[in-house]
């Protein structure tokens, strides 16, 4: 017996009827520009978080940028500072540039850090209560929906501060601005030694100046001198001050051995009255 069915062209699907067929062709069509409008959405909206890292030119460009972004798609007023210092070697542990690695345990097969900046953000957010500070960041690393290439911490609500880290290769624009910052400083430091090199060499070549440098030579001479001299009366006023002393001090030990001993008489005199009127005699006969 012949049986004749029906192929769906989308999902390839049989069906005993054309209806059917036809109902499941119409649904798989409505299924897949569904789907081809959730992935226009989510491209525009991936392009959206990647949109500020991309093309920002500097740190207030991107905070600006990011400002925009968040009005646009979540309909916030989002605002925050960036309190970050450039670092060769920003941690991997919790994030890293886009398409690289994180290394959490530290294995020595992989990096451990990157070019970039790190430090604090604080903001604060005011529009839907229920999107903390977090939501707005971290895209690619943890959340997977949030602005590509600021790695923050989580939590927080309208007020938030977090650390923060940077990575310079999800900036193109930054860190070409910096390589050009980076190259032109060098330049300026290699034209500053150069023209002191120059000035150096005209100035030491001057006869006015090689003059002035003989007399400075000279006059550091002549100090040298009068710097020894000082020194020889400094060292002569120190031995006649303590000979001073010691003649002094001298005299004040004889001085005192001789009222010593002028002391220790009358205290003889004395002990002699006492014991004297003690044993019972009379002090008149004493003193004939």
């Amino acid at each position: 017996m012949r049986i004749t069915v029906f192929e769906c062209p989308h999902c390839k699907s049989l069906h005993r009827s054309e209806a059917k067929m036809k109902k499941c062709r119409d649904a798989c069509k409505a299924k897949k520009k569904k789907a081809i409008e959730r992935k226009k959405i989510e491209k525009e909206y991936n392009n959206l978080m990647h949109y500020p890292r991309l093309n920002a030119t500097s740190i207030p460009h991107l905070i600006q940028l990011c400002k925009e972004i968040a009005k646009k798609v979540w309909d916030v007023e989002l605002d925050f500072t960036l309190d970050i210092r450039y670092s060769n070697q920003v941690s991997n542990t919790h994030s890293a540039p886009v398409g690289d690695v994180r290394n959490w345990h530290g294995e020595a097969d992989k990096p451990c850090g990157y070019a970039g900046f790190h430090g604090r953000i604080r903001g604060t957010c005011q529009g839907k209560t229920d999107i903390s500070g977090s939501n707005f960041f971290n895209g690619a690393q943890n959340f997977e929906k949030g602005i590509v290439g600021i790695n923050t911490g989580s939590g927080g609500g309208g007020r938030f501060s977090y650390d923060v880290s940077l990575f310079l290769d999800d900036f193109p624009l930054i860190k070409k601005n910096r390589e050009i910052y980076e190259q032109k400083e060098t330049e300026i430091q290699e034209c500053i030694y150069n023209i002191e090199k120059e000035v150096g060499i005209k100035i030491h070549q001057d006869p006015k100046v090689i003059e002035w440098a003989e007399h400075a030579g000279r006059l550091n001479v002549a100090i040298q001198q009068i710097e020894e001299k000082l020194h020889s009366v400094e060292y002569k006023s120190r031995e006649y001050v303590q000979k001073t002393y010691r003649d002094e001090a001298s005299r004040l030990q004889e001085k005192a051995r001789q009222e010593l001993a002028q002391l220790e008489q009358e205290l003889g005199y004395v002990r002699g009255i006492d014991k004297v009127l003690t044993s019972g005699n009379n002090y008149d006969t004493i003193l004939s």
